[in-house]
């Protein structure tokens, strides 16, 4: 959701737009690192607005679900990602870091 707020804000593809964080899952844990977005630049009042939001993305997911869940697509992506970057180096023995 993060790519979405900040291309939305700044009419950038959401395609092509990277918006790292830093942190842990949820609220103030969650630090983007809006500095690192390439291509644009942001007004002080742009980031801390644009830093609550994302920090409280998930509660916005689950108020668009009406209560019925959480965002655990994105975990599941987390998860999957995680597996497929591991998976080689217990099969081949690989040292992967």
């Amino acid at each position: 959701m993060r790519i979405l707020f900040v291309a939305e804000l700044k009419g950038k593809d959401p395609q092509t737009t990277n918006v790292p964080v830093i942190g842990g899952h949820s609220g103030v844990t969650i630090l983007p690192l809006l500095s690192q977005v390439a291509g644009v630049s942001f007004t002080d009042e742009e980031v801390a607005a644009l830093t609550k939001r994302i920090q409280n993305a998930g509660t916005e997911v689950v108020e668009a679900k009406a209560g019925g869940g959480s965002a655990t697509l994105s975990m599941g992506q987390a998860a999957a990602r995680f597996g497929s970057f591991i998976d080689p180096c217990f099969k081949w023995r690989k040292r992967c870091y």
